[in-house]
């Protein structure tokens, strides 16, 4: 018989803000900084460096 974990639920949203971003905001102070980077910037977190942070997100909260 297998035994059952307990688990938590947990809510996680990462979001890296910058000048890159699509979203709009009228209260964004990035956009202004856009002209500062790179004519192309590599702005956007890769999926290991996303998982290492939910990993390390999940076991602070713990």
């Amino acid at each position: 018989m297998l035994q059952q974990v307990p688990t938590r639920a947990f809510h996680v949203m990462a979001k890296p803000s910058g000048s890159d971003c699509n979203l709009n905001c009228d209260y964004c102070f990035y956009l202004e900084k856009q002209s500062l980077y790179r004519e192309k910037p590599v702005t956007h977190m890769d999926d290991d460096t996303l998982e290492a942070y939910v990993r390390h997100y999940i076991a602070a909260s713990e």
